[in-house]
């Protein structure tokens, strides 16, 4: 029997982070997977702040997980 080695990641050292006004949003890949996690100063919103960065009026994450 083989067992795959742990892989221990932090989001203190990100393998990319995006900076934006209202936040900054943290990248860790492990393998096939991405994870992230975004910061936010009180008072943002998606379509002042994010929307017209991405080009999406809503975040695709959300809708994501309504299909599940």
């Amino acid at each position: 029997m083989t067992v795959d080695p742990v892989v221990l990641r932090q989001f203190e050292s990100p393998d990319e982070v995006r900076e934006m006004p209202p936040g900054r949003f943290e990248i860790v890949r492990l393998g096939a997977v991405t994870v992230g996690r975004a910061t936010y100063a009180p008072g943002w919103k998606w379509s002042v702040d994010v929307a017209p960065a991405v080009g999406s009026e809503r975040c695709s994450v959300a809708d994501d997980y309504a299909k599940e």
